[in-house]
């Protein structure tokens, strides 16, 4: 459940982020850059945010569940599948949230892009 709230919130905060490039995105399009050149550079963005923030995550993680190890049981306080599975369910939002903001954004007439700004 929580890893669904996580995902969530990274899902949604990443999409809001990707507002602000448009004009970068249409001067790139107008300029004639391949679309998939493009979309890959969002994704580059996002990915690194990604990796950082799993980061991040995992070393909370790993300190803090030394702490709770005596409110769950059932499991060791380091099981690699919670480990493993929850930063690749938010990784893959995350990068399918960096991916669906770059194709709209393609998709969109690079003359109308530049005219937003």
């Amino acid at each position: 459940m929580k890893a669904n709230h996580g995902s969530l919130a990274a899902g949604g905060r990443t999409t809001l982020g990707h507002g602000a490039p448009k004009a970068e995105i249409g001067l790139r399009m107008a300029l004639g850059a391949e679309v998939s050149t493009v979309r890959m550079m969002v994704v580059k963005q996002g990915r690194r945010i990604l990796l950082f923030g799993v980061g991040m995550g995992l070393i909370a993680a790993f300190l803090l569940s030394r702490m709770l190890s005596g409110l769950v049981y059932g499991i060791r306080s380091t099981d690699p599948m919670t480990f493993i599975g929850v930063p690749a369910i938010l990784a893959l939002v995350a990068l399918l949230a960096n991916l669906i903001p770059a194709v709209r954004a393609t998709r969109t007439d690079p003359a109308t892009a530049l005219r937003a700004e």
